[in-house]
């Protein structure tokens, strides 16, 4: 894809030309940044040079009070202004608008929400519901392939599951498709979605991490255990999936056929589980990671949209997930050691 940027828009609030960033995650949607400082670089695996499109989520960073300001009826919700398939978030730090969260969806912010909130995890979260409209989701997992076989690693955080994924491609030559968020399909396909990568120093066996990098991690693993100290120093090291793997090896799309549940235990074992066992585990891990779909603006936002319901949001997710995994071999893997060495068993 083409990294280039274009700038074509003008916003009298900042008095100069604007930039737009935009992104295709695989032709289903299609997201673009107005003067956000590549709020959403982490997603430059979709970049294109395009940005006049027919954006699905449009976010724009702007100070311009009359985006914000309600026109006719409105309700007061708390903090929130709501009004018909519109929600106005108001902070001391600044405000935040979205409008029609099951259409086109635009995103406006101030300066210092931007600053304050954490809008990735946000705006991932709208993505994720665009994506379920659309008979997909994403699931808690990771994902390599071999030749048209997709492989769904799903575990709990620090089991292994990075380290695991590298060693496949680097040792095994499986192709990378996630190493955190995997994108699936009612039809049981799996899609590439190559986030940046946290590697600690338990990964310098098999990635070749610059010095100056090992060394801070190698202090923040000293310090790790001092109260306050602590916090200042951060022993994992967030790199581009390009500056770890080579672009060839990452795989567009694959067919979903095996999800291993990866589980530390007593003992190594490879045991086979039903679908059924399988989809309540991918659906937890998923709530675990869209926690903040509760307690930020989406069950505010419901108010204003009678057709955005949240109940039938997550009984599609779950329809998703069933079909996409319906002709796949569930298994779940226990060990108590290395997870690569009994997976790559189960795999090659």
């Amino acid at each position: 894809m083409n990294f280039n940027r274009k700038d074509v828009a003008i916003d009298n609030s900042w008095g100069k030309r604007l930039q737009e960033t935009s992104y295709n995650i695989h032709g289903k949607i299609l997201l673009k940044e107005v003067n956000s400082r590549r709020l959403f670089k982490y997603l430059k695996y979709f970049l294109i040079s395009n940005g006049q499109l027919d954006a699905d989520v449009t976010v724009i960073l702007t100070n311009k009070e009359d985006y914000f300001k309600p026109i006719g009826d409105y309700i007061n919700l708390g903090r929130f202004i709501i009004q018909d398939r519109s929600l106005v978030e108001c902070r001391k730090f600044g405000k935040m608008k979205i409008e029609n969260l099951l259409d086109k969806t635009k995103i406006y912010i101030t300066r210092g929400y931007a600053m304050v909130r954490d809008l990735v995890n946000l705006v991932h979260d709208i993505i994720w519901i665009k994506l379920i409209t659309k008979n997909m989701s994403f699931i808690h997992a990771a994902c390599v392939s071999n030749n048209e076989e997709g492989y769904i690693l799903n575990a709990w955080m620090g089991t292994g599951k990075t380290i695991t994924t590298l060693k496949l491609i680097k040792l095994n030559k499986f192709n990378f498709l996630a190493d955190d968020m995997t994108i699936i399909d009612d039809k049981g396909n799996c899609f590439a979605y190559p986030l940046p990568i946290k590697l600690g120093l338990e990964h310098s066996e098999i990635i070749n991490i610059p010095r100056k990098v090992k060394l801070r991690l190698m202090l923040g693993k000293t310090i790790e255990k001092i109260p306050i100290v602590r916090r200042s120093f951060d022993n994992k090291w967030y790199v581009s999936i390009d500056k770890v793997l080579n672009r060839e090896v990452i795989r567009h799309k694959a067919k979903i056929s095996k999800v291993l549940i990866v589980k530390k235990a007593k003992r190594d074992y490879i045991r086979p589980i039903s679908n059924e066992d399988a989809i309540k585990v991918l659906l937890h891990q998923n709530l675990w990671e869209r926690i903040s779909l509760t307690d930020r603006v989406f069950i505010p936002y419901s108010f204003a949209d009678p057709g955005f319901d949240l109940n039938d949001i997550v009984k599609k997710e779950e329809e998703v997930i069933r079909k996409a995994i319906s002709s796949a071999e569930c298994l779940e893997i226990g060990y108590r050691d290395k997870a690569y060495d009994i997976i790559c068993k189960c795999l090659t």
